[in-house]
């Protein structure tokens, strides 16, 4: 029995028939044993929302991991003589330029052209390290398989 489309069970006290309330409706189902049904029932809804619940916390926390590990991810690139090196963040914005003495003689054009190429680095870099960020949140044991449609809407909460 599926648990997802099912909100309440009970009793009709006048037939003694079990009442299942559904999305689509309320359906009656004769059976001998009405009272012990609905409760078995109700317990293994509980239980299977419970699960729900966790399998939700479990992934929210996970995702709430990947946006830390995200949120701390950088990438330094530099030039083969070390005189300059440029850090970007998980987006690829510069958050750090460094300058050596050494770039002092050099020719504006040319240190122009080392910034960019060491941003273009940096950016790579970067790049790579979100997405095996990324690729190891959805590929690791216990990674998010399938959550019903219920459960993927209480994560944007």
């Amino acid at each position: 029995m599926s648990f997802r489309n099912l909100h309440d069970v009970s009793v009709d006290q006048g037939d003694g028939t079990l009442v299942l309330h559904t999305s689509t409706g309320r359906w009656a189902v004769p059976t001998a044993e009405a009272a012990l049904v609905c409760e078995v029932v109700k317990d293994r809804k509980t239980r299977w929302e419970h699960r729900i619940e966790a399998a939700v916390d479990r992934e929210r926390r996970r995702y709430q991991d990947m946006v830390r590990s995200l949120a701390q991810t950088r990438a330094t690139a530099s030039t083969r003589d070390h005189s300059m090196s440029v850090t970007v963040d998980a987006d690829g914005i510069t958050t750090d330029i460094e300058l050596t003495d050494r770039v002092r003689d050099r020719d504006p054009q040319a240190i122009s052209a080392d910034l960019m190429a060491c941003i273009g680095r940096a950016r790579a870099a970067v790049r790579e390290q979100v997405q095996d960020i990324v690729l190891e949140r959805y590929t690791a044991p216990g990674a998010p398989r399938g959550l019903d449609s219920a459960a993927i809407d209480r994560l944007a909460v």
